[in-house]
Formats: structure tokens, C-alpha cells, sequence
């Protein structure tokens, strides 16, 4: 999978979605999700990265709980034949949900 081929499958949640973060005053409301490769576990041996596998986070966040969008979000990953487990949080001092979805990614150039 490639940089494009990931941007392209977040694209298909319907929401608005962002590389990390949202620009300051962007204006963006929930339901937004932000997608990040917070570390990598490539494949190496003999001093050579042979496959570049990174960790994939989505984070969803929204106003309310909303089972249905996160069914999206993860059957979107398994379509692309990507596993991911799952955990929630409640940000109270932003009175919003957070969603993560976490999987991992082989990269192509």
C-alpha cells in the first residue's frame, strides 16, 4: 500500500479527515478523524530495512456515540484487508468521544 493508496481510503469515511492534525481555526466540527503512523516495525535483517510496516492509528471524534461510523471506519479497514483493534475514551474537558482504530501497514514506494 502506498501514502496515496492510505489518503485514499481515508477519503471513503465521508468525514472530514486530516494527516495528524487540522490546521489552528480551521473550523473543523465532529465528526472529524485525524490518521497518524505514530511508529514503524519494519522488517530487517544483515543492517537493511527489507519492509516498511508502520503502525496505522485513525482517531474518530464526535459529539455523540455513534456506533454506526465506526462500523464504517472498521469495515473500510477490513475491506483493504487491514485488522485493527479498538479503544474509546471520553475527553471530557472537550466533551467529545475518541474513538482509535489501530492497525499496521506494509508500505510500498
Amino acid at each position: 500500500m502506498t501514502i496515496t493508496e492510505v489518503e485514499n481510503m481515508m477519503d471513503e469515511i465521508g468525514i472530514p479527515v486530516s494527516y495528524y492534525k487540522f490546521d489552528e481555526g480551521s473550523g473543523i466540527q465532529p465528526p472529524f478523524a485525524v490518521w497518524y503512523f505514530p511508529f514503524s516495525n519494519d522488517v530487517m535483517a544483515d543492517n537493511i530495512n527489507y519492509v516498511d510496516v508502520r503502525q496505522l492509528v485513525i482517531e474518530l471524534y464526535t459529539d455523540e456515540k455513534d456506533f454506526e461510523l465506526e462500523e464504517t471506519i472498521k469495515q473500510i479497514l477490513i475491506a483493504h484487508e487491514l485488522p485493527c483493534a479498538y479503544s474509546e475514551d471520553y475527553l471530557s474537558d472537550e466533551m467529545m468521544f475518541v474513538v482509535s482504530f489501530e492497525s499496521e501497514v506494509m508500505l510500498n514506494a
